[in-house]
């Protein structure tokens, strides 16, 4: 009887373990998505994670839309990094760009990876390209790239991308990255 009820705590353990495990990787999905919101002067930034993916879109206003979707990233997390600039950050914080501050991140995809860009037809993507199907009253298309950024303008300070790109490399550590 004891090595059954042994087997039983092992089991409820390990699940409620794992259900712990399942709230600190939603909790640390929900922080990636807070510190990839932005909004400022009719552009609204986003960010979610799902599973491995990392996605961030960003909304403009174009003619009469006053929110047209503008671009989308879609970044597998296992190939993503954030290099490291001169001064070893992995963002750029820039206090005068135009009459307001900016934070730029920068980030680059391991071979095989790449990061799939859709953008809208309105902004004349350059070949090649794949079509979307995206059903929206704009024309879409895919870019595959290697290298990209994510720009939030008018923030505060640079605090927001600092924790957005810890918080995104260590889900990645976390969930993403196989053991073996």
């Amino acid at each position: 009887m004891k090595p059954f009820l042994l087997s039983l705590a092992l089991i409820f353990g390990a699940a409620a373990s794992g259900g712990a495990q399942d709230a600190q990787q939603i909790a640390l999905a929900a922080r990636i998505a807070a510190n990839g919101a932005h909004e400022f002067e009719g552009v609204r930034h986003a960010a979610e994670v799902e599973g491995c993916v990392l996605w961030t879109y960003v909304w403009k206003p174009e003619g009469e839309d006053p929110e047209a979707l503008w671009t989308v990233f879609r970044l597998e997390m296992q190939g993503l990094d954030f290099p490291k600039q001169k001064d070893g950050l992995r963002y750029i914080h820039i206090e005068k760009f135009g009459d307001h501050s900016a934070t730029m991140v920068l980030f680059k995809m391991r071979p095989p990876f790449q990061a799939r860009h859709e953008k809208p037809m309105f902004r004349n993507p350059k070949p090649p390209f794949d079509p979307s199907p995206r059903e929206a009253p704009y024309h879409y298309v895919f870019q595959y790239k290697d290298s990209g950024f994510i720009l939030h303008e008018g923030v505060e300070g640079p605090e927001k991308a600092a924790q957005f790109v810890e918080d995104v490399l260590d889900y990645k550590r976390r969930y993403c990255l196989v053991m073996g």
